[in-house]
């Protein structure tokens, strides 16, 4: 059974209620720590401030998690629909291709893998957390039947470079 948007929904607002849970213990510690060395309400309030308009290491943690997770859900909404146009269509059987400057070994071995969707599930599928890369994998299931070019080695994706 492939994931669904309403599992993607779960798992969007639990990794985003631990981003924010994360932010307010650091929040805590930073002033927990700023006030047991002495410092005034202003002091803690002026170094929170300076935080949040630095994107220092409070907020911009923060901001990068928020960042991750939206970005890790927009790939799995497009595997989602991917997985559900396949069914669709009848396909069977599918080929695993690494997509990563830097793969990481569990999916670099899996790279070429072609098996039917339950035994990927079995296994773990692309952003299934079962990998050192986790959620953070780009990996994709195609068809096993499509040909595209390059995909003897895992794919350098040029996302951001000129």
């Amino acid at each position: 059974m492939s994931a669904t948007f309403e599992d993607l929904n779960v798992v969007v607002s639990q990794k985003m209620k631990s981003t924010a849970g994360k932010a307010v213990l650091d929040l805590e510690d930073l002033i927990t720590q700023l006030r047991a060395s002495g410092a005034t309400e202003q002091v803690v309030r002026q170094a929170l401030l300076n935080d949040l308009e630095s994107v220092g290491r409070i907020f911009g943690a923060f901001r990068n998690g928020v960042k991750n997770n939206i970005k890790d859900a927009i790939l799995s909404a497009g595997n989602i629909s991917a997985n559900k146009a396949y069914e669709q269509a009848g396909i069977q059987e599918f080929k695993w291709v690494t997509v990563s400057t830097k793969p990481c070994p569990d999916c670099e071995d899996r790279h070429g893998e072609v098996a039917d969707m339950e035994f990927f599930e079995t296994i773990g599928l692309p952003k299934s957390g079962f990998s050192v890369c986790g959620t953070h994998c780009q990996c994709q299931l195609v068809p096993s039947a499509y040909k595209g070019k390059g995909l003897d080695a895992p794919l350098i994706r040029n996302v951001g470079r000129k």
